[in-house]
C-alpha cells in the first residue's frame, strides 16, 4: 500500500513537470487549437462600430414597440429618421433623433 502509493505520488509529480517544461519551452500550437483538417481554428472578431446614432434599423424596431404596423422608413437625415406606420387604421409617422436609444421627437 504505501509503496503503491509513493509511486503514485512520483508519477503526478513527473507529469506534472513535464506539462509544465513543456508548456514553458515550445511555441508550437497546441494540439486542441488544430482542427481535423489541420487547420486552426480563427474566431473572427470585428470590432462593434460606434453606436452613437440612432439607425434605421433600431428606428423600425422601436416604432413597432410603440405600436405601428407595416412601419417603413420614409426618411433619413443627419439629424432624425422618421419611421411611418399604421396605428388603428391611421397613417402615422414617428421621428426619431439621431443619438443613441431613438428617442422620440414627435
Amino acid at each position: 500500500m504505501n509503496r503503491t502509493l509513493s509511486t503514485l505520488c512520483a508519477a503526478v509529480i513527473a507529469l506534472t513537470s513535464l506539462g509544465a517544461s513543456a508548456g514553458m519551452s515550445s511555441a508550437a500550437p497546441l494540439p486542441s487549437a488544430q482542427s481535423h483538417a489541420g487547420q486552426s481554428h480563427v474566431i473572427d472578431v470585428q470590432m462593434r462600430r460606434d453606436r452613437q446614432a440612432c439607425s434605421p434599423r433600431e428606428a423600425l424596431r422601436k416604432a413597432e414597440r410603440l405600436g405601428l404596423r407595416r412601419a417603413r422608413v420614409v426618411r433619413e437625415t443627419r439629424r432624425f429618421v422618421a419611421v411611418s406606420g399604421l396605428r388603428r387604421g391611421a397613417r402615422v409617422t414617428v421621428e426619431f433623433a439621431q443619438s443613441r436609444g431613438c428617442p422620440t421627437l414627435r
